[in-house]
C-alpha cells in the first residue's frame, strides 16, 4: 500500500475514538432522558397541586373581565336548571388578540378555531371569541323567507284600553334575541337579565334593542350588531360586553315569513330554554398565575372538567439568555436534536391535524407522562395531572437546548467527541498534504531526466522536513549522474589523444624499420593495416559520439523532401562517376511537392551510410532510393540493390553495435586492399530514425535487399 493509502487509513482509523465517544454521549442521553422524565413527572405534580389549592378562586370569573365590580356581593345569576331534554352547552369563547369589526361578514373568523354550535333544530350555527372585555357572537341563520322587521305605521282609531301591540311595535319580522345575566349593582334579590334584540330594518350595522320585562325598547349602547343575508339565509355579528367565565347565556330565534296574501306570519319561535349556553374562554387571572411558573422551553394549559381550554401559556420556543451563548452550546443544541429527530418523527402535512382548544385525550390521559408529536407537530415531554375542578398539561420542549445542555458530563463526554473528530480531521488533512508533496517529488524526478537519459533540471525542496532532506538527496544524485554523464562524453576525446599517441609512434616506428636494409616489407605492411585498423576505430568512435551529441541538438525544419532526396543522389552519383553505379529515385505521388518536417544534417548522415553500404553490397551496381508513404500513416526512406539476402537470425540485431560488419576478414591474406567497416553505420541509422520518432527497416524482397527508416506522418508540414 502506498505511504498516502496508509495515512488515510490510519487517519480513519483515528475517526473511531469520536464513534465510541457518539456511543457513551448517547449512554448519558438515554439516562438523562429517563431522569428528565422523573423530573417533569414530579414538578407536574407540584404544580396541580398549588393550583388545586387556588384553582376555584381563579376560574369563578371574578376577575373583573365582564366590566364588573370583583367585589360585587351579588353572584352572576343563571338561568332556572333546564329540563331532562334540554342541557346546557358551553359556549368557548376563544381569546384573540386584536378586536374585530363587526360588519356582518366572516372574514375576520377564518382564523378562529373556537368550535361551532348548532342550537335548535340545527338551523342556528353560533361561533365566539372574546378581546379584553368584549365578547363577539357570529350567528348564521338558516332561513329560506328572509323577512325584515318593517315599523308600524301609528294609528288613531284605537277605541277604549286599546293601543299597538308592543311586541309587533318592537319586532315583527325575523329576529335573534340574547337574554344574559348580569350584575346589578344592588342587593336586590330578584335576578336582573339583559335583553338584547337583533332585528334590522335592512342589510348593514342596526342599533341593539334591550326590551325589558315591559317591552318597552331601549337601546344597547354598549352592544354593536351587523346584518347580511347569505344564500341561504341571513348572518348576525355581535360585540357585547363579556359576561363573567361560567355565566349562562340564551337565545330565541324569531321565524317570520309572508303568506300567500303578504301578511307576515310567525312560523316559529325557540324558546330560551332550548338553547341554554354557559359562556367559557380563558380566565387571565389563571394564565398569570401560570406564568410565573411556566420556564423557557415548557408550556402550561389548564383545562375545566369537560376538557376547554381555560389558560394557555407557551414559552415552548423561547430560550434562556445563555442558552446558546457559545458554539459548544449550540452543537449540543444540533446534535441532541437529531436524536430526537429519529424517536420522534414529525407529522407529514397530509396527518397534520388543526390545533384545537379542547384537551386531546388521544395524545394523553390524567395521570401519564410521554413523550409525543402535538398537532402543532411540536416534540414535547408532556404530563397531564388533575387539578382542582380541571386539568393540568405539562409539555417540555424536547429540541429546547436547556435539556441537554445544562449537564456537565454530557459537554465533556461531547467535547472529547468533538476534539477527537477535530483530530481525525487534521490528521486526514496532514495526510493529503503529505501525499500531494510526494507525488510532486516524484513528478519533479522523473522530469529531471529526458527521454535520451540527460539530466535536464532539479530543484530541490527547502523544506526543513524529512521530505526536504530527501529532495536535497534526490538533486545530489542526480548532479553527480549528470557530472559522470560529462564525464563519459569527455572520455572519448580523451581515448582518442591516448590513443593516436602509442599510435604515432608505432608508425615513426614502422617508417625507420621499412627505410632499413632488412626484408622486413610484408611485416612492415600488416604493421601498417593494423595501424590504419585502430585510426578507423578511434575515428568511428569520435564520429558516434559527435553524431549522439548533435542529436540534443538537431535542427528540425519543414523542407520538401523530394527535392532533397534528388540532391542526395545526385552528389552520390558524382561521389561514384568512376565506379559505374546507377543511382535511381523513386517517389510517390502523394509525397511530391510535400513539406515534411525533418533534421536534414541528420537524415543526410544515415543516407551516405546506407548509400555506401548499397554501393559495396551491390551486384550490378544499381541502387534505388525509395521515397514512399504507407498505410499506417508512416513515411518509408529505403536503400534497395540487389545482392544476397540478410539472414532471418541476423535481421533482429543489425542494428546493434559492430553488427552490420561487412566481412568478418576471417582470411588474413583476402582482401587486403579492401576499406575496414566495423558497422557503426547502421547504428548511426538507428540512431538518427529514433529522433524522428520512427524506427528503423530491413526487409528482404527477392532479388533485392532493402535498409533505411520510417517515420510518423505526423511529422508533414
Amino acid at each position: 500500500m502506498k505511504l498516502g493509502g496508509q495515512l488515510v487509513v490510519a487517519s480513519l482509523l483515528s475517526l473511531s475514538i469520536p464513534l465510541v465517544g457518539w456511543q457513551g454521549t448517547r449512554q448519558l442521553y438515554l439516562g438523562l432522558k429517563e431522569q428528565r422524565v422523573a423530573d417533569q413527572q414530579l414538578e407536574a405534580d407540584r404544580l396541580a397541586l398549588l393550583l388545586a389549592e387556588d384553582a376555584d378562586s381563579l376560574t369563578d370569573g371574578s376577575d373583573g373581565s365582564d366590566g364588573s365590580n370583583p367585589t360585587d356581593p351579588s353572584p352572576p345569576q343563571a338561568l332556572p336548571a333546564p329540563n331532562a331534554s334540554n342541557a346546557v352547552a358551553t359556549l368557548y369563547a376563544e381569546a384573540i388578540d386584536h378586536p374585530l369589526a363587526v360588519d356582518g361578514y366572516a372574514d375576520d373568523w377564518r382564523e378562529i378555531i373556537a368550535p361551532t354550535l348548532r342550537l335548535g333544530d340545527g338551523n342556528l350555527r353560533l361561533q365566539s371569541a372574546k378581546h379584553d372585555d368584549r365578547l363577539y357572537l357570529l350567528i348564521t341563520v338558516e332561513d329560506e323567507d328572509v323577512v325584515f322587521h318593517k315599523p308600524p305605521r301609528p294609528r288613531t282609531d284605537y277605541g277604549e284600553n286599546e293601543g299597538p301591540d308592543p311586541e309587533e311595535m318592537l319586532s315583527n319580522g325575523d329576529a335573534v334575541e340574547i337574554r344574559r345575566a348580569r350584575r346589578s349593582g344592588s342587593t336586590r334579590p330578584r335576578p336582573a337579565w339583559q335583553y338584547g334584540l337583533l332585528r334590522a330594518i335592512a342589510p348593514g350595522t342596526f342599533p341593539v334593542m334591550d326590551r325589558g320585562r315591559d317591552w318597552r325598547a331601549r337601546r344597547l349602547h354598549d352592544w354593536q350588531a351587523a346584518w347580511v343575508n347569505t344564500g341561504d339565509g341571513y348572518q348576525l355579528e355581535v360585540s357585547l360586553p363579556a359576561p363573567a367565565n361560567g355565566a349562562t347565556l340564551a337565545l330565541s330565534h324569531h321565524d317570520v315569513d309572508r303568506g300567500a296574501d303578504g301578511a307576515r306570519i310567525r312560523v316559529s319561535t325557540t324558546g330560551f330554554d332550548e338553547a341554554l349556553l354557559r359562556v367559557q374562554s380563558t380566565v387571565p387571572r389563571m394564565e398569570h398565575e401560570l406564568n410565573k411558573w411556566a420556564t423557557p422551553g415548557t408550556r402550561l394549559r389548564y383545562y375545566d372538567v369537560e376538557g376547554h381550554l381555560l389558560a394557555d401559556v407557551d414559552r415552548l420556543y423561547e430560550r434562556d439568555a445563555d442558552a446558546e451563548s457559545s458554539l459548544l452550546d449550540a452543537i449540543l443544541y444540533r446534535l441532541f436534536a437529531a436524536f430526537i429527530a429519529g424517536e420522534l418523527p414529525l407529522l407529514p402535512e397530509s396527518r397534520r391535524a388543526e390545533p384545537t382548544l379542547l384537551m386531546d385525550r388521544s395524545l394523553l390521559e390524567p395521570g401519564q407522562t410521554r413523550r409525543y408529536v402535538t398537532r402543532e407537530n411540536d416534540r414535547v415531554l408532556g404530563s397531564m395531572r388533575k387539578s382542582g375542578n380541571g386539568y393540568l398539561l405539562f409539555e417540555a420542549n424536547e429540541e429546547h437546548a436547556s435539556a441537554y445542555a445544562g449537564s456537565q458530563l454530557a459537554r465533556l463526554f461531547l467535547l472529547l467527541m468533538l476534539v477527537s473528530l477535530l483530530v481525525g480531521l487534521g490528521l486526514l488533512g496532514f495526510a493529503a498534504v503529505l501525499s500531494r508533496r510526494i507525488r510532486r517529488l516524484a513528478k519533479a524526478a522523473d522530469e529531471a531526466v529526458s527521454d535520451q537519459g540527460r539530466v535536464v533540471s532539479f530543484e530541490p525542496s527547502d523544506a526543513r522536513d524529512e521530505i526536504g532532506e530527501l529532495s536535497r538527496g534526490l538533486a545530489s544524485v542526480l548532479g553527480r549522474s549528470a557530472g559522470y554523464n560529462r564525464y563519459l562524453e569527455r572520455q572519448s576525446a580523451t581515448l582518442s589523444h591516448e590513443l593516436r599517441t602509442p599510435l604515432a609512434i608505432v608508425r615513426s616506428s614502422l617508417d625507420n624499420i621499412e627505410s632499413s636494409d632488412d626484408d622486413h616489407a610484408t611485416l612492415v605492411d600488416r604493421a601498417r593495416r593494423g595501424v590504419t585498423q585502430l585510426d578507423a576505430t578511434v575515428t568511428s568512435l569520435l564520429e558516434s559520439t559527435r553524431l549522439e551529441q548533435s542529436m540534443q541538438s538537431a535542427v528540425f525544419d519543414n523542407l520538401r523532401i523530394d527535392h532533397w532526396l534528388q540532391e542526395v543522389a545526385a552528389d552520390h552519383r558524382a561521389l561514384h562517376a568512376a565506379d559505374d553505379v546507377e543511382i535511381v529515385v523513386v517517389i510517390d505521388e502523394p509525397l511530391r511537392a510535400r513539406r515534411i518536417r525533418f533534421a536534414p544534417l541528420l537524415l543526410r548522415q544515415a543516407m551516405d551510410k546506407l548509400l555506401a553500404n548499397a554501393v559495396d553490397f551491390s551486384v550490378d551496381g544499381r541502387v534505388t532510393l525509395q521515397l514512399a508513404l504507407r498505410e499506417n500513416g508512416l513515411i518509408e526512406l529505403l536503400v534497395a540493390n540487389r545482392g544476397e539476402a540478410i539472414p532471418d537470425a541476423q535481421i533482429a540485431n543489425l542494428f546493434d553495435t559492430g553488427a552490420g560488419s561487412r566481412r568478418d576478414l576471417a582470411d588474413e591474406n583476402d582482401n587486403e586492399n579492401e576499406e575496414v567497416h566495423l558497422g557503426l553505420g547502421l547504428q548511426i541509422v538507428a540512431l538518427v530514425a529514433r529522433a524522428h520518432g520512427g524506427s528503423p527497416v530491413v526487409r528482404n524482397r527477392s532479388p533485392e535487399v532493402l535498409i533505411g527508416l520510417s517515420f510518423p506522418l505526423g511529422t508533414l508540414g
